[in-house]
């Protein structure tokens, strides 16, 4: 008997396709799975989970760390009070990007942050909350006008916590 492919519902595109791609989902009545980042528009984005809301379907945000065994451990261990009072989180997510990946982070707001820090945001909100305040820093180290080096500081009242990116790594740290 014929088998339905259960790949066959699934589409694949690049960043700036993705928000508008999800919508076409949403209005043909389909579920939608988005990796993240969801989209380089907020205000598109914030209409499209709405949407998806309002219609009764399934909207669910992807990433690379939800199910990583490390980052579920220390989960469980500042959850559980193992660590003590967390007061300082730091965390990395570098990889050496190509000319064609400068090219196209460069036409992102956020950059290189918003393609691989965001991962690292989930991970600090996740275990800290919402900060007082976010302070960030980006230069440039490669021959173009990428800003590849990146960090950002999340301020707490009793912790901080600070997530860096740099395309221009090649140990590709994570």
């Amino acid at each position: 008997p014929e088998q339905k492919s259960l790949l066959e519902d699934e589409i694949e595109t690049d960043l700036a396709a993705a928000t508008p791609t999800a919508w076409r989902a949403l209005q043909a009545g389909k579920h939608v799975h988005l990796d993240k980042p969801g989209g380089d528009d907020h205000a598109a984005f914030k209409a499209l989970r709405l949407e998806a809301e309002r219609r009764g379907l399934a909207f669910q945000m992807g990433y690379m760390l939800r199910h990583n065994p490390g980052i579920a451990w220390v989960r469980q261990a500042v959850r559980a009070g193992w660590l003590g009072e967390l007061r300082r989180v730091e965390a990395a997510m570098n990889k050496q990007a190509d000319a064609a990946l400068r090219r196209q982070l460069l036409t992102y707001p956020g950059h290189g942050m918003l393609e691989l820090g965001c991962h690292l945001v989930d991970v600090v909100i996740d275990l800290l909350g919402t900060p007082l305040r976010v302070a960030s820093e980006a230069e440039r180290t490669g021959p173009d006008a990428l800003p590849d080096r990146q960090s950002a500081e999340f301020r707490y009242a009793n912790a901080v916590a600070r997530i860096t990116c740099d395309h221009a790594d090649p140990t590709a740290r994570r």
